[in-house]
């Protein structure tokens, strides 16, 4: 066994071990665990109870973005926190509405970037943020006709004139959720017209760009009051249209995230459940004809499994994050090696619930020359949720298993 292969085998052995430690240990796993596995890494928790982070961006090596929600006096607000390559920071965002929260962050550059999610006071409304280099404030959404509510889950950039969001909205007339596409085109968000396949609710919590005229959006749309079938649009540059995906699923097809490795290598990600009822996780692929869905193994072979996030590094690598039950939940991780899909081991924090909900490459980062993932998500403490940031350093020429 080589010096290398020792290292990380010790290394996920003492990660598994802390995992269910204190606080101290997971920063004495962060000492020890440098390269080549997860290590949490300690983040912001401004409120004093609730804190979670839904979303997560990689600029460059000492700029990364994670927003999400935290409790305050008045309802929940907005959280966005800042790496500066040494310390997550808590940057701050005006609250809104009665309660505020951010889905998804993504960057055009260092001082421009987006961030949205949605807002309640007397109705739900979309919220959308953007970062100037200096300091976050609101940008106006527009709101989709006979709408009584509309939130945003994702957003994804092709230049500083050309910025994507989608989620849903609810139609007055029939109370069903309708997909919501919006488009910044460099001084204003507008609506752009999307399909609804489902006669039911349609939803979307994804979108991924490959080009201007190669964009994906993933969600789900019912075919009754609680099946749900796997929905998947495309934007070519003019309209958006429902590409046919499949469900291996008996009930339940979600997919909750797109990333784009190139124009004819896509993902998604999400879960089904199987005929016993659990669910199990899901990945689909885009090989530039058609998508098919790809074998995927669960943490757990009889409780529920679930990816959220799903970010690639190259055609041949691949990250994808969520969590699983094994009473209490788990982080889940898993890679891609251009063959296969192989569970990834990953700390938690705590002895209690842990889970991720996004996970961002840092630009740049490649076998070769090396980088970082970042992956963000919420564990409880026994009182209220907690923020959870993982990060995966990649040693230049590490192998790709």
């Amino acid at each position: 066994m080589t010096l290398r292969r020792i290292t990380l085998l010790l290394c996920s052995m003492l990660m598994i071990s802390l995992a269910s430690s204190s606080t101290m240990t997971s920063r004495i796993a962060m000492a020890v665990c440098i390269n080549d596995c997860w290590k949490i890494v300690t983040s912001v928790d401004p409120s004093s109870d609730l804190d979670i982070l839904y979303g997560v961006a990689a600029i460059s090596q000492n700029d990364v973005w994670a927003v999400g929600t935290l409790e305050t006096l008045s309802g929940n607000g907005s959280l966005a926190e800042h790496w500066d390559g040494s310390n997550w920071s808590n940057s701050a965002v005006t609250k809104i509405g009665a309660s505020d929260e951010l889905h998804a962050v993504a960057a055009v550059a260092s001082n421009d970037v987006w961030a949205v999610g949605y807002t309640i006071s007397t109705s739900t409304a979309a919220l959308i943020e953007h970062w100037n280099g200096t300091q976050w404030s609101q940008v106006t959404s527009p709101t989709p006709s006979n709408s009584t509510g509309n939130r945003l889950y994702s957003v994804a950039v092709v230049s500083s004139n050309n910025v994507w969001a989608v989620g849903y909205f609810t139609d007055a007339t029939t109370g069903k959720h309708k997909t919501l596409i919006e488009q910044w085109n460099g001084t204003q968000w507008n609506i752009v017209a999307s399909s609804n396949p489902g006669t039911n609710d349609n939803e979307l919590y994804g979108v991924s760009v490959a080009a201007s005229n190669d964009i994906w959006a993933v969600g789900r749309y019912y075919t009754g009051s609680t099946t749900t079938q796997t929905l998947i649009e495309h934007w070519n540059g003019t309209s958006w249209s429902t590409t046919t995906s499949p469900n291996p699923g008996t009930s339940n097809n979600d997919l909750y995230g797109v990333a784009v490795a190139s124009s004819t290598n896509v993902w998604a990600v999400g879960s089904y459940k199987n005929t016993s009822g659990s669910s199990q996780t899901l990945t689909q692929k885009w090989n530039g004809t058609s998508w098919s869905t790809i074998s995927s193994p669960n943490p757990t072979a009889t409780n529920s499994n679930y990816l959220n996030g799903v970010s690639p590094i190259s055609t041949s690598y691949v990250w994808a994050v969520g969590y699983y039950d094994k009473s209490p939940f788990q982080t889940a991780t898993m890679k891609w090696n251009g063959t296969s899909w192989t569970i990834v081991s990953s700390p938690n924090q705590g002895a209690n619930a842990n889970f991720l909900f996004a996970v961002s490459v840092r630009p740049g980062t490649s076998v070769a020359t090396g980088g970082e993932i970042w992956a963000v998500g919420k564990y409880f403490d026994g009182t209220n949720d907690k923020t959870l940031v993982l990060e995966y350093i990649i040693s230049a020429g590490a192998r790709n298993p």
